[in-house]
């Protein structure tokens, strides 16, 4: 069988099982035995010589003294018989088996008869031989399918000291490295970081370093130089372990990942160039972890001081910027499309629709300007994680253009007013703002005999005339309240405003008109609720005026020559 990392089960010095054996109950009660039998035999031996010695003393002293020596050497020949017998004949005994077991003889066992607490060692080292004689069968009947597992994995499998110095390589790593098993000590000097790419060695034993201090296991992207001059990228899956012998060492599987890194530098290139191209058009580009209300990244075009920090939380920043960048009228939907409360996180997938608004900003100078901002929701498959990037692009001036077109189609070309389509619908958003509370007014004013104008002086001076009308009209009423709604006849429109205030503004109207040597008629009508609809409003305004232009043409004994 080749060389596998893969070492025989062992016993250790310290296995607590040794501990055990000492502190068993049975073995207490084998040790006070033979206690008992070693002072027995020791009391023996010393109280023979002295009896005999008491009994022959009559006798003779040196008669009684010999005797007493010859008793004391048959005691203690007697005890170090027992003492063989006893004590060194087992532990030789349990030598000899554990050497003959470690020279390969698994069937030797120690005797199963023993007296005392060695007669309990040889059974518990009987025991052990018997595991390690298991567990060396378990190894023999899964080392060669883990041999076949070592050198057939789709990369490679090595191991390596502390030092990077290699202890084992796989056949999958040989073929990786495209040598040989002869080549790797001369080609690589059989260490691991000459198979490291030189620009990736520095960067790959830093992170190996740095991870090692969180947890023994660690994964590693770098490149690796093959024998024949070239390169690849492998994703390295380590583990620090401690072999047979308590020498730590590092067990590596080794995977080709070049294609992966391929897919990889491509969709960052992807997104690089996405970034860049939005970038270009964007004022302001977040990526936002909705999941975790998280900022992940921010970029302003500006040069603005950052408003959404990375890893700031997402809907703190949002409420902030709403309340210090965002128009007061704006600020509603900003925060119903962006701030993160008003979102369904659990109805955003891919199909999720991109969320779109225009709003106004606060620009350093303190005017607002107009952008248009975009939430694009993106929902990772794998973590279920929902992340969005909200991208803001300037369309101040397209808004500009845009509200000039439909202030241009919602005005008169001669006087700049309002015209009619304009004035029903901002005098209706005027009283919605009310809250249909007030006195509010409405005038209608026609010139009277402005054909004979026109005759008289022509079309350019007629002309000249309706601005001036017009200029008057604004300066009582504002240029938002008065309309022109066609040939000569305006309306003005005065919300809230009380009766006193109301006949100061039409006195001053009248008498700036009649200075300029022409006459206009007045009607209005007023309600002290918006409920009278504007339609009815106007009619009775209407009908008041003409009851005045036919009051001033009796007055004058003529009558009107045309409209």
């Amino acid at each position: 069988m080749s060389n596998s990392p893969i070492s025989s089960s062992r016993i250790d010095s310290k296995d607590e099982s040794w501990l055990l054996l000492l502190s068993d109950p049975s073995a207490e009660k084998a040790k006070m035995r033979s206690k008992l039998v070693f002072f027995s035999c020791c009391t023996l031996m010393t109280m023979i010589p002295a009896i005999a010695a008491l009994v022959l003393y009559p006798l003779g002293q040196v008669f009684a003294a010999l005797i007493s020596l010859i008793l004391a050497g048959a005691g203690i020949a007697g005890g170090f018989c027992l003492y063989v017998n006893r004590m060194l004949r087992p532990t030789h005994h349990i030598a000899t088996a554990i050497e003959r077991f470690r020279r390969g003889d698994s069937a030797v066992r120690c005797p199963e008869k023993a007296p005392g607490l060695l007669g309990l060692l040889g059974e518990r080292v009987n025991l052990f031989l018997s595991q390690i004689q298991e567990g060396r069968k378990e190894l023999m009947r899964v080392a060669p399918h883990i041999d076949i597992i070592a050198h057939n994995l789709p990369g490679g499998l090595l191991c390596c000291a502390e030092d990077f110095e290699l202890r084992f390589v796989s056949d999958g790593m040989l073929r990786l490295l495209r040598c040989s098993r002869e080549e790797i000590t001369g080609r690589y000097g059989n260490n691991w970081k000459n198979i490291v790419h030189p620009d990736d060695f520095a960067f790959t034993v830093a992170h190996l370093n740095e991870q090692r201090k969180i947890q023994p296991e660690y994964r590693l992207s770098y490149r690796i130089q093959r024998a024949d001059g070239s390169s690849c990228w492998v994703m390295e899956s380590s583990r620090l372990t401690v072999n047979a012998d308590g020498v730590p060492e590092y067990v590596c599987i080794i995977i080709d990942d070049t294609e992966q890194k391929i897919i990889e530098n491509r969709r960052i290139a992807v997104e690089r160039q996405y970034r860049r191209a939005l970038q270009s058009v964007c004022e302001m580009l977040i990526q936002v972890d909705l999941t975790n209300d998280l900022v992940l990244s921010e970029y302003v075009r500006w040069g603005a001081s950052s408003r959404f920090p990375r890893g700031e939380n997402y809907s703190q920043c949002c409420v902030e910027f709403m309340q210090e960048c965002v128009h007061p009228d704006d600020r509603g939907t900003f925060s119903a499309a962006f701030c993160r409360k008003n979102l369904h996180l659990q109805n955003m997938d891919e199909d999720a629709p991109v969320t779109y608004l225009e709003y106004r900003i606060k620009e350093p100078s303190g005017n607002y300007h107009w952008v248009a901002g975009t939430l694009v929701p993106l929902e990772d498959e794998a973590t279920h994680t929902i992340t969005a990037i909200s991208y803001v692009v300037d369309i101040d001036e397209r808004r500009r253009r845009e509200d000039a077109v439909i202030d241009k189609s919602r005005r008169d070309g001669l006087t700049g007013l309002l015209n009619r389509n304009a004035m029903f619908e901002l005098i209706a958003s005027t009283l919605e703002g009310l809250g249909h509370k007030g006195r509010h007014s409405l005038f209608m004013i026609d010139l009277d005999n402005f054909k004979a104008i026109n005759d008289n002086f022509g079309h350019v001076f007629g002309d000249a005339v309706l601005r001036e009308v017009a200029d008057e009209l604004k300066k009582q009423f504002g240029n938002e309240l008065t309309y022109r709604m066609g040939g000569d006849e305006y309306v003005a429109f005065a919300p809230d405003l009380s009766e006193d205030r109301l006949h100061d503004k039409v006195r001053a109207f009248s008498l700036a008109i009649e200075q300029k040597d022409y006459h206009a008629a007045l009607g209005w009508a007023t309600c002290e609720t918006a409920s009278l609809r504007m339609e009815n409003l106007l009619r009775i305004a209407e009908t008041r005026m003409y009851q005045a232009k036919s009051a001033y043409y009796q007055d004058k004994n003529t009558l009107p020559r045309g409209r």
